[in-house]
């Protein structure tokens, strides 16, 4: 039987077998995110009708939350949390907390 080559002198083996890459740390903890999803469920500062992904990401830098973020780093977190700026069904609600 032949070994079959993944890539330059790599068998499929060891492609298999690879460990984890250390360089690969989550930049956005459980705090940060937390921090994040709070403030797009709040109301978007004042001129701005809704957040967009690069206001979200100004205001998240000026307040602190974390040194640096791209826009695409944050829709990839909203989107593993199943929340998204253009859902109207995000699972929470606009109206919550006010008196009718």
């Amino acid at each position: 039987m032949t070994q079959v080559q993944v890539g330059e002198n790599e068998s499929l083996e060891s492609a298999l077998n690879r460990k984890a890459q250390q360089n690969r740390a989550r930049k956005v903890d459980g705090d940060a995110e937390a921090k994040i999803v709070a403030l797009v469920c709040g109301a978007p500062p004042q001129g701005y009708g809704v957040w967009t992904l690069r206001l979200l990401r100004d205001e998240v830098v000026r307040l602190e939350i974390l040194p640096e973020i791209s826009h695409v780093g944050l829709h990839k977190m909203l989107k593993k949390t199943n929340l998204s700026l253009g859902k109207s069904k995000s699972g929470v609600s606009r109206t919550a907390g006010l008196s009718l």
